[in-house]
């Protein structure tokens, strides 16, 4: 099993690091690779399809009501997507900066959060 690295990018402030091979496990003691998002497709293509739908009631001239809960779903939808990505940051980004027991990496991930959070 040959092992190739390159970089990856970042989300957010995560560091770059070194990406092993595609057999590699994610976490890696010389680096890190984030987490695969991927999953998330799923509620993006449903978020799509809602905007979609919002934009077709109001080519329609659709009744005012039955718009706003149409967008109401999809912002729905937008909140369980962002959930989602950020549990998968806390779980792999965040738990590996508190694992390398690097003060100034932990209290960059802590910083980053609380900023996420204000938002």
């Amino acid at each position: 099993m040959e092992r190739q690295s390159s970089k990856t990018e970042t989300c957010g402030s995560c560091e770059s690091v070194l990406a092993a091979s595609v057999h590699a496990p994610k976490m890696k003691k010389q680096g890190f690779v984030h987490p695969d998002h991927s999953a998330s497709k799923k509620r993006i293509n449903r978020v799509k399809g809602q905007l979609e739908a919002v934009s077709r009631m109001i080519e329609n001239r659709e009744y005012c009501p039955d718009i706003i809960q149409q967008i109401r779903a999809a912002t729905s939808a937008l909140r369980g997507l962002e959930a989602e990505v950020l549990k998968g940051h806390l779980r792999g980004c965040v738990k590996q900066a508190f694992e390398s027991k690097n003060s100034f990496d932990i209290n960059d991930k802590i910083d980053e959060v609380l900023l996420l959070l204000k938002r």
